[in-house]
């Protein structure tokens, strides 16, 4: 997992093997909303997204760089 304290974004690899019973599914959706009641911007890509890491870096740069774009606009 991943933060951006200055972006307030938070990036979170979540495998099906980790949530697979339900108190580990309820625990990161749970997480995730108290991350955003925060004001954190957080997004969940699986494992399998590192397989390609020229596309999980763009991706990831988009994502933060619109992060970015959404502060100075007030919008976060």
């Amino acid at each position: 997992d991943f933060y951006w304290e200055s972006l307030r974004a938070a990036l979170e690899i979540d495998s099906i093997a980790y949530h697979f019973e339900r108190a580990q599914y309820v625990a990161t959706l749970d997480r995730h909303l108290d991350l955003t009641t925060f004001g954190v911007s957080v997004i969940h890509r699986p494992p399998s997204a590192l397989d390609d890491e020229a596309g999980f870096v763009r991706d990831v740069r988009a994502w933060l760089a619109g992060r970015e774009a959404d502060l100075r606009r007030g919008m976060g």
